[in-house]
């Protein structure tokens, strides 16, 4: 019998709603379409890049993450042999086919999304659909893609050197500020509501972040920052196509640098951001291509950063391209 699906499902996701639907209406269709299956409930952060390491050292040949964006960060992590905890003895709360003791050569599974949390805005990229049974059944055809992987670096932390890989979009300022605000949220505006109320609240305080940049190897530049994003897919902020120009194989990140703005273009801005036209804003913004991105603060400014919905830290960080690749399943 060949390890071939392992899932991976946050059942806190979406506000709880993705544990309802598993047994009920999730599995059944799971059983129905894969033989030989696996699967694993993710109990607090981390838990799922511990899962995708595991999965990744027993032989599965796809991994399959359930939930939201921060779901799907976790995973890579562990795919790429990070884990972000230290778990042992978790095989029990693995259910379905699972062989122990199996020996393989150790390659990096396919990754595949199955999104069922508040954002989910990678699989917007993939063309995955919301509607599960369509998802399963694109999963299930296995069409690949080699995605890019960017990774995030800071010694913020007493020279401590620490390291996240991310696969969706990461950014450093107000939008950080909106995912904390979503985060912490009892989301009870639902999917889009919950980071469109997020952002306006954010945008209205107005908060700016003084910060030296560097671009690949440019001279570095002062800027007052309102929001930088680093993308290497389209979409964040619950269906918000930030950068439609991005591709995951493209070999580069699309970079939107936003200045500081004023309240009113502040708002005006949100809804450029949800189609990716910046017409009228190109004073205030620059869009451009790089590799490699440095941001260092100014006076000890404290910015907040994130990536694929995550916080792993703040500034100072280099965001770069990972000379590594993740072959994602895509509709």
């Amino acid at each position: 019998m060949s390890l071939t699906f392992f899932f991976i499902v946050n059942p806190n996701a979406n506000s709880g709603k993705t544990k309802l639907n598993w047994e009920k209406k999730v599995l059944p269709l799971i059983r129905l379409i894969f033989q030989n299956v696996s699967w694993v409930f993710t109990e607090k952060k981390g838990d799922a890049s511990f899962y995708a390491y595991f999965a990744k050292n027993c032989g599965y040949k796809t991994v399959v993450a359930v939930g939201g964006d921060g779901t799907v960060n976790e995973v890579v992590n562990g795919l790429l042999d990070n884990p972000l905890v230290y778990l042992e003895d978790y095989k029990q709360k693995i259910k379905g086919e699972l062989i122990e003791n199996y020996k393989s050569e150790i390659n990096t599974p396919s990754l595949a999304c199955l999104p069922m949390g508040t954002g989910s805005d990678f699989t917007r990229t993939l063309g995955i659909p919301y509607h599960i049974e369509s998802a399963l059944k694109i999963i299930k055809q296995n069409k690949l893609v080699a995605s890019d992987i960017g990774l995030i670096e800071s010694n913020a932390t007493q020279g401590e050197k620490l390291f996240r890989y991310f696969i969706n979009i990461g950014s450093v300022g107000a939008s950080a500020e909106v995912v904390q605000r979503v985060n912490q949220s009892p989301k009870k505006f639902g999917k889009n509501g919950s980071y469109i109320y997020a952002a306006i609240k954010t945008l209205l305080k107005d908060n700016h972040f003084y910060t030296q940049i560097a671009y690949d190897n440019e001279p570095p530049f002062q800027l007052d920052l309102r929001v930088i994003f680093i993308c290497n897919g389209r979409y964040c902020g619950g269906g918000m196509e930030v950068s439609p120009k991005s591709k995951l194989n493209s070999g580069s990140f699309q970079i939107i640098q936003i200045r500081n703005l004023n309240k009113i273009k502040s708002i005006y801005l949100l809804s450029h951001l949800y189609n990716g036209n910046y017409t009228g804003l190109e004073k205030e913004i620059i869009l451009r291509e790089a590799k490699k991105i440095t941001l260092i603060p100014i006076d000890n400014n404290i910015i907040p950063i994130e990536c694929d919905g995550e916080q792993p830290f703040l500034a100072p960080v280099e965001f770069s391209l990972s000379p590594l690749k993740i072959n994602v399943i895509i509709g």
